[in-house]
């Protein structure tokens, strides 16, 4: 059970980690202490502060307001995510999985689910009964998993705080179960939830409401507006069609019920970001025509982006400040949170959509953009030829293929982020 402890010791280690990761950590209240802290844990007579919140995209987004609080919910968090083993997918990995699913010349069912408002629905009473159920957190993990779940009542958030890394170790948690049963299906050869999208493969249909809906965790249902079914059929002139390279028209043609594949279209369906385009008909080469683009929604987020870009330029007339956003999007860059170059980690354009070999998407970005350099804005804050010269020099397809990576520091990133 020490290691579960939240003595002194233990809380400060975590807070070496939480200054280490993050600079927001540092601004909050330095009190109480952590010998304070730990005290009332082991009394339990602990309470936590209410959490600060702010707002990304009109969706309130939460965290502790001072130190000692996240120290403390840090360390419940690394408590249960050792002791049940919970670790998050990984995107890439699972990516390279439906790619090769997808060439497999055989007929399948793909479905593709989303649950609705997932942080908002999830039970948080139902996993406290489950932890206090399998009786393996320590008591005083239980003491502040209770004030955890006492402080989303008393200031009326529902389900798990976004913003909170606690919520997502609990909501893996909370969806374990579902997991499990739909692993275990029988007509389900392959099964990937992250977070809250869930993608199917199945060799005969299954029934949505009592295979699927049925297993759900209470509170969390279907967004059907984003539910896709989709079949890809056997073609049955694969084999024994062989018409000679002479002949124009098929001999076989008046029987072929897919008719020499002409009746096969492409099906669509986004996932992790990506749009996944594939043929209806299951066909030998049909690896040839499994196309991989940026999805329409992570598209519309960049235009926004870039729009909200020009718009602060036009508002602050910040030439500098315009380039390095533009320079941004279109690029790669070091994710500044690891300080050590052997563990810098990349994201951009490239690093976090690499499985793309369509990138129709990026072009009509690059067109956007062209749009919004060359566009007239008036007398009053104009781009200069010089300004225009110097940003359309940026694209990101060439962002893409070039794998171009710009040097930002973590305040350069800020600054940057600041419009969105």
């Amino acid at each position: 059970m020490y290691k579960q402890s939240f003595s002194e010791k233990n809380l400060i280690e975590v807070r070496t980690q939480r200054q280490y990761k993050s600079k927001v950590f540092k601004q909050k209240n330095d009190l109480p202490t952590l010998a304070d802290t730990s005290a009332s844990i082991s009394e339990g007579s602990y309470i936590s502060a209410e959490f600060d919140n702010y707002f990304i995209n009109k969706k309130p987004v939460y965290c502790t307001a001072s130190k000692a609080d996240e120290v403390v919910f840090s360390k419940l968090n690394h408590n249960i995510r050792g002791l049940y083993r919970v670790k998050q997918s990984d995107r890439h990995s699972i990516v390279k999985q439906v790619m090769s699913l997808l060439k497999e010349e055989s007929p399948k069912y793909v479905y593709k689910f989303d649950i609705k408002d997932f942080y908002k629905n999830v039970d948080v009473n139902s996993c406290l009964t489950k932890i206090q159920n399998d009786q393996v957190v320590s008591a005083e993990s239980e003491i502040v998993f209770k004030e955890f779940v006492r402080q989303l009542k008393n200031t009326s958030i529902e389900g798990l705080p976004r913003g909170i890394g606690l919520s997502a170790t609990l909501s893996e948690l909370a969806m374990r179960d579902f997991d499990q049963k739909m692993m275990s299906h029988k007509n389900v050869y392959y099964y990937s939830r992250y977070v809250d999208d869930i993608l199917i493969f199945a060799l005969e249909k299954i029934d949505i409401k009592s295979d699927l809906i049925s297993f759900l965790p209470k509170g969390l249902e279907l967004n059907w507006g984003k539910t896709k079914v989709l079949e890809v059929k056997k073609c049955l002139c694969q084999r024994k069609c062989l018409c000679a390279s002479t002949l124009k028209v098929c001999k076989c043609f008046a029987k072929c019920k897919c008719k020499l594949n002409t009746d096969s279209k492409q099906l669509l369906f986004d996932f992790l970001g990506y749009s996944f385009s594939f043929p209806s008909l299951a066909k030998s080469k049909s690896s040839d025509w499994i196309k991989i683009d940026l999805s329409i929604s992570k598209a519309k987020k960049l235009k926004r982006r870039l729009y909200l870009s020009f718009k602060s330029y036009i508002d602050k007339g910040n030439s500098n400040l315009l380039e390095n956003r533009i320079k941004f999007l279109t690029g790669n860059h070091y994710i500044p949170q690891y300080k050590n170059k052997t563990d810098r980690m990349k994201s951009g354009v490239y690093y976090n959509y690499i499985h793309i070999n369509e990138p129709l998407q990026y072009k009509e970005l690059d067109s956007f953009l062209s749009t919004l350099i060359r566009r007239d804005y008036g007398k009053r804050i104009f781009l200069s030829p010089q300004h225009k010269k110097a940003l359309i020099k940026y694209s990101f397809l060439s962002g893409f293929k070039s794998k171009r990576l710009c040097t930002l520091n973590g305040v350069q990133i800020n600054k940057i982020k600041g419009c969105w």
